[in-house]
């Protein structure tokens, strides 16, 4: 690993130039650094892998102790709990529709048949859409 000089790679002025933006957190002055994804990333995947780097870089303390970091927002958070909402509307409605069948039909083996059919049938078309590389962005 080689040393690299700020004057290296950039034009350093020692001034002051007047503020236009002032960033605090918690009333202290501080530094604002946004990290965006590319359109076709996957925005969980991204926030996962820039805390693991922060996590790297505190472990061989390449960050200084009097430097914090603290996350700000946190898109990904959006994403999780949307996706944990539709797992959770999936799982009662299966539930739901699995009752309704039961009550039609008073038997619980033509109940369970029925009941696994239709999941059966969302993974195997999925399954075909791989194979054919079929996917939502094509």
């Amino acid at each position: 690993m080689s040393l690299v000089r700020l004057r290296e790679v950039a034009r350093v002025i020692d001034g002051a130039a007047e503020e236009r933006l002032r960033i605090r957190l918690n009333g202290r002055p501080s530094v604002k650094l946004s990290i965006q994804k590319q359109p076709l990333a996957n925005t969980v995947a991204v926030v996962d892998r820039v805390a693991r780097e922060l996590e790297r870089l505190g472990e061989q303390e390449q960050i200084p102790p009097e430097i914090t970091i603290a996350q700000v927002d946190d898109q990904a958070r959006y994403i999780r709990r949307a996706l944990h909402n539709a797992v959770t509307a999936v799982t009662g409605g299966a539930l739901l529709a699995m009752a309704m069948v039961y009550l039609f039909l008073g038997n619980l083996r033509r109940t369970l048949i029925i009941g696994s059919a239709i999941p059966i049938a969302v993974l195997v078309t999925f399954i075909l859409m791989a194979a054919f590389g079929l996917t939502s962005t094509a």
